[in-house]
């Protein structure tokens, strides 16, 4: 049964900005600027006929097109424990949308409270300076605005597992 999720693709010229930034804190596995998106929900095993109501839910939003802009750093779980940097996500409609859309579609597997951000680097092992190289990073960038754009499409992907890493795959797209 398929891995799966929404979201909201970054435009690739926010993306490479946000790659540049990758390569200059230098730490981690960082994300490909063509998978940089903000997830809405994630989906561990579903079935066929759950993928169908994931897709006939999104076809179901009243959402309408808004703004977002991405903006600072911030790591997961905690600045003493860093597994994830992120950038963060500030739009006055990102959460009515994640609300309608979760409430539209079957359970998902967010373990969490939905705080809206672009993962940009996987860190697994950290080696000797990593902290505080993340730590400059996050200070730095702690008010810098990578790009605004306007939302317009909201997609669902299957995600699977390769041998040269997770691919994406579309399986659906709702114009808002």
């Amino acid at each position: 049964m398929p891995r799966a999720f929404t979201a909201i693709d970054i435009p690739m010229e926010i993306a490479e900005k946000l790659a540049e930034t990758q390569q200059e804190i230098g730490v981690g596995t960082p994300v490909k600027p063509e998978k940089m998106h903000v997830t809405l929900e994630f989906f561990q095993n579903l079935s066929q006929n759950q993928m169908k109501q994931v897709r006939k839910g999104l076809s179901a939003t009243d959402a309408k097109p808004f703004q977002m802009r991405v903006k600072g750093l911030g790591v997961f779980p905690s600045k003493h424990h860093i597994r994830v940097l992120w950038a963060g996500i500030e739009s006055e409609k990102i959460g009515e949308v994640h609300r309608e859309i979760s409430g539209l579609t079957v359970e998902s597997d967010n373990d969490h409270d939905f705080l809206p951000h672009v993962t940009i680097n996987r860190i697994k092992d950290m080696r000797r300076g990593d902290k505080k190289r993340i730590h400059r990073g996050l200070e730095k960038y702690s008010e810098e605005v990578f790009g605004e754009f306007e939302v317009s499409q909201i997609k669902f992907y299957r995600s699977e597992f390769m041998q040269k890493g997770t691919e994406y795959r579309e399986i659906y797209v709702e114009k808002l």
